[in-house]
This record gives C-alpha cells, sequence and structure tokens, in this order.
C-alpha cells in the first residue's frame, strides 16, 4: 500500500524529464535550421550565384554589394547595393525578401513579401527584360538552377524609387502582388513636377511582360506624361541585336493639364509604350475654347522625334492671338488639321523646330488694322491711304493650306473672303517674329466694282469684278495690304492692249 506513492512520483519524474529533452530538442533542432537557413542565404555563394542568374537574364553584368539574413521576427532575405550596367544605370539601394523558412531551404521564395527601396534607374534602359521562355546559356542555366526560384510574392512594395527620362526625374511609389507570372498592381503613384498620377491595373509576365494601367491625375503635364510613357520603352542595348522589351498600355484622364505652356481641359489619353516607341492615341482634350482631336508617336533613339498629329474644331482665335502676345489681333472660330514632325526632348522644342502640312480655316471674324476698301478707295482716287481701322474689317472667311518648315509657314493658296471683296494671295509667316510677306490679288465685289470710275473698270477688270494686285506686309497683329502701283499699271496696260487687238481682230476678220 505504501509504493504506490512512489510510483506516481517516480511517473511524474520521467514525464518531467521527456518533456525537458523535447523542449531541449526542439530549440537544437530550432537552432540548427535557423543555423541552416543563415547559412544558406548568407553565403558568399549565393551572392555569386544570384549575380551570375541575374547577369545571365539581362545580359548586362550585374553586381550585388551584400546578401545577408535575419531570423527573427522572421526571416528576411537582404540585398545591398545591388547595380546592373557599365556605367550602372540600375541601382536598387535596398531589396528585402520576408519569407517562410521552409520554402527557402529549398531556395524557393514563396508566399513572400517584397520591399524595394532607394532606387534609381536610368530610362531608357540600355537592355530591355528578355521573354521569360528565352533560352539562356549554359552557365546561366547553371546560376539559375543554384540560385532562388520565385513562386508567389503575395505583398510587393517599392517605395523612393526615381526613374530618370527625357531630361526629368520620375518618382514612383506602387504596392501590389505576385502569383506565377501574373502580377497585381493595387496602387501605384507616379510624379514627375506639377504631374501627379494614380493608377492602378495588371501585368503579365511571360512569354513578355505586358502592363496594363488606368490612371487618373488632378494635374499633368504632357512632357511629363511623355517621360513617364519613355520610361517604360526600353531598347536593346548598342552592338547587340534588340531584345524584346516589356509593352505597356495605359488610360490617362485629368480635368486639367498642360502641354508647351498652353492650358487644357476635359484630358482623356490613351499611351502606349514599347521598344524604344511612345504613342499616345488618341489624344483629346479642350484648348481655346474649342476641341483637340489628334495624338502622339515619339522614337526615343537616338535623339527623340517626335510626329505630332492635330485636329481641332471650333477654336476661338481671340484666345489664340491672346497667348501669342497680340491680344485683339484677330477673331473668329478657328478648325485646322496638320501632320508635323521634328526631334527634341520637349514639346515646346519640337514645335519650335516642326515640319509639317496642315490647313486652317476661320469663319466669321474680323482683322485689326484690315482696311482693304479703305486702301483700294485711297488707290483708284490718287491718294494716300488713310489711318487704318482700329477695329479692323470684318470677314466671312480665311482658309489656306500650309508647309511649315524652319520655323515659318508658307502658304500658296490662302483665301480671305469679305463682304466687299476677296483677296487671294501667297506669302510666308515667320514664326518668332509673326511677320507676314506675300502678294495677292484683290477682287472687288461687283457692287463695288460697278463703282469706280469708268478707266480704272476698263483697265483693272477681270469679267465684271475689277482686280488690283497687292503686297501684303506688317504683322499677324497688324497686317498690312498696299496695292502694287507699278504692277498694278503693268496689268492695266496689258490689258488695254489685249482688249484693242482683240477689237483689231474683230474688225479685220471678214463677215
Amino acid at each position: 500500500m505504501e509504493r504506490a506513492p512512489r510510483a506516481r512520483s517516480y511517473s511524474g519524474a520521467v514525464i518531467r524529464r521527456v518533456a525537458l529533452t523535447a523542449l531541449a530538442l526542439a530549440f537544437v533542432l530550432l537552432a540548427v535550421a535557423g543555423g541552416a537557413v543563415y547559412w544558406v542565404l548568407s553565403g558568399d555563394a549565393v551572392r555569386r550565384a544570384l549575380e551570375r542568374s541575374a547577369t545571365a537574364w539581362l545580359g548586362e553584368p550585374v553586381r550585388i554589394g551584400s546578401v545577408s539574413v535575419a531570423l527573427l521576427p522572421r526571416v528576411t532575405l537582404r540585398l545591398r547595393d545591388v547595380r546592373a550596367g557599365v556605367p550602372p544605370r540600375v541601382t536598387l539601394g535596398a531589396v528585402d525578401v520576408h519569407a517562410p523558412v521552409r520554402p527557402l531551404l529549398g531556395r524557393r521564395i514563396e508566399d513572400a513579401e517584397l520591399t524595394v527601396s532607394d532606387t534609381r534607374l536610368a530610362m531608357p534602359l540600355p537592355f530591355a527584360l528578355p521573354s521569360g521562355a528565352a533560352a539562356t546559356p549554359a552557365e546561366g542555366a547553371a546560376a539559375v538552377a543554384s540560385a532562388m526560384t520565385v513562386v508567389s510574392v503575395r505583398w510587393i512594395v517599392l517605395r523612393d524609387v526615381t526613374l530618370a527620362s527625357l531630361g526629368r526625374e520620375i518618382r514612383i511609389s506602387a504596392d501590389g502582388s505576385l502569383s506565377g507570372t501574373n502580377l497585381t498592381i493595387t496602387a501605384l503613384t507616379a510624379e514627375a513636377g506639377p504631374t501627379r498620377i494614380q493608377a492602378s491595373g495588371r501585368a503579365t509576365l511571360r512569354p513578355r511582360v505586358e502592363v496594363t494601367l488606368d490612371a487618373r491625375a488632378d494635374a499633368l503635364d504632357v512632357d511629363d506624361l511623355l517621360a513617364i510613357g519613355s520610361a517604360f520603352a526600353g531598347t536593346g542595348s548598342s552592338g547587340e541585336e534588340p531584345r524584346q522589351g516589356m509593352r505597356i498600355l495605359g488610360t490617362v484622364s485629368a480635368p486639367r493639364a498642360r502641354a508647351a505652356g498652353v492650358d487644357l481641359t476635359r484630358f482623356d489619353a490613351t499611351v502606349a509604350a514599347e521598344g524604344g516607341d511612345v504613342t499616345i492615341d488618341p489624344l483629346t482634350f479642350d484648348i481655346f475654347g474649342g476641341r483637340h482631336n489628334g495624338w502622339i508617336d515619339v522614337q526615343l533613339e537616338p535623339m527623340p522625334l517626335v510626329r505630332v498629329g492635330v485636329s481641332v474644331t471650333n477654336i476661338d482665335a481671340a484666345q489664340v492671338a491672346a497667348f501669342e502676345g497680340a491680344p485683339g489681333a484677330i477673331t473668329g472660330r478657328l478648325s485646322g488639321s496638320g501632320r508635323f514632325g521634328a526631334r527634341g526632348r520637349e514639346l515646346s522644342a519640337v514645335l519650335a523646330s516642326a515640319r509639317g502640312v496642315g490647313e486652317l480655316v476661320i469663319r466669321d471674324g474680323s482683322l485689326r488694322g484690315l482696311d482693304v476698301i479703305g486702301t483700294v478707295v485711297a488707290f483708284l482716287e490718287g491718294k494716300n491711304p488713310g489711318a487704318r481701322q482700329a477695329g479692323g474689317e470684318a470677314f466671312h472667311e480665311i482658309a489656306a493650306t500650309f508647309a511649315l518648315s524652319d520655323g515659318a509657314a508658307h502658304s500658296e493658296d490662302l483665301t480671305l473672303r469679305a463682304p466687299d471683296y476677296d483677296i487671294f494671295a501667297r506669302g510666308t509667316l515667320v514664326l518668332p517674329t509673326k511677320a507676314l510677306d506675300g502678294r495677292a490679288d484683290v477682287v472687288l465685289s461687283e457692287t463695288v466694282s460697278a463703282q469706280s470710275g469708268r478707266d480704272v473698270y476698263r483697265y483693272a477688270r477681270a469679267g465684271t469684278r475689277i482686280v488690283l494686285p497687292a503686297t501684303i506686309g506688317g504683322t499677324l497683329g497688324g497686317p498690312r495690304v498696299q496695292i502694287d502701283v507699278a504692277a498694278a499699271i503693268r496689268r492695266g496696260v496689258r490689258s488695254e492692249i489685249e482688249r484693242r487687238l482683240e477689237g483689231l481682230l474683230e474688225r479685220a476678220t471678214p463677215r
């Protein structure tokens, strides 16, 4: 009867000993596992393997400053000072990967968290992201096998990332997740100058990188938008066959925008960036009281080549004149279109050196300082023209096709139609100075022609209307039309000779 307490005491001691042994063994195993993880991840062999893998994948030298691991509070793989290219075009200051232990022991990154910060990329890169299905050299394949395999990343965070593109710096932050080859972008912010774009979208990484974004902005600059688009349009490295780069397709809208110093509203655009080419098509916005619907195409190398398609309707010509520094010079509603191209890194420089062709029509307006009737009357009466009308003369329509080159617009078929006359002209408008230089025929209406003197009507008429040669000068803000007296006399004498010869021939012809 007395042995039972001893048995119970002995059993309790055994249980305690087993528990302590199991706990000690667990600590030992944990320490061994931790040491194994630390040895696997922190060894210099892993750093070299990752360098070889990234170099083989990109085709450019990749150097990693250090690789380390932290075991608490969770396993964290840390890469510092990662550089790609010679000289480096990509600098990743800090890359942290938080991941479960068991997959890491099998050299897999699974259900992980990725944070990239303190990063700078000079765009476009001298290399493109290779296709995931592309073959790699034997050394690259061995390096890939010895490095980590990315299975899934449940959270991706980008902070303090700067892209340098077209002379601008674009600050990027983003949040997303990766599952297999599918990347979900839950939030992306891109800032450049006054432009701040917020976007979300998705991407596929194989067989090539294709990104689709839907973006909104409170205000943006078109130059910044081109820089952001070109930042992702990589080209192949020099001397090598270009690789297949990523393709980005995004829609952008903003209530306010700016292009070449002009304020815009109701801005909408679709941007496509691929292989050194950025296209914005369609590109629509309100400008100067009217509407624009056009496109922009940019080829980045070697110097950005910009092609622009313009189509505007119902523009307030008075607002255009005021923007160009000549308020009140012209009124009316303008419509037109054109195709232009130039090289430059900013839209304002492109427009200043553009070459192309276009057409325009301005209806129901007036030109300040234009006094054609007063000039004609003074000529017919043999007097000097008086002071020009301050308000200018009204016109029904101004229409022209033109060629743009070397900072000047040239037209061979400018037409101005007014109640009392028509003008048919050819000439040049120098854009920097707004200077006009041209020659024209002033065709008076039948009513005004009939009111002229008999001699003038006989010498200067064409049919039932008087036609007078003229010169065009002054500026766009103050045009000057003058009758070319010498040309008028020569034309009158020739017309009179032709009239008399016609009469002689009629008399000489037998009836």
